[in-house]
């Protein structure tokens, strides 16, 4: 589904950064042990804060 929205933006001019946060390639367990695969939202955050700080101008 990112691969459409990417596409999306990209066609409508997106000119920004943009990044992939991912899981890790493996199937999905139950319970506790999908922590250890799933992407979480402290990655989620880490990556927004890194394009932000990269960005040269992340306020406009």
């Amino acid at each position: 589904m990112s691969e459409g929205v990417v596409t999306a933006l990209v066609d409508a001019g997106f000119t920004r950064m943009i990044r992939w946060v991912a899981s890790v390639d493996s199937f999905v367990p139950l319970g506790k042990a999908a922590e250890l695969v799933l992407v979480s939202e402290a990655d989620v955050e880490r990556a927004a804060s890194e394009m932000l700080s990269a960005a040269p101008d992340a306020h406009g």
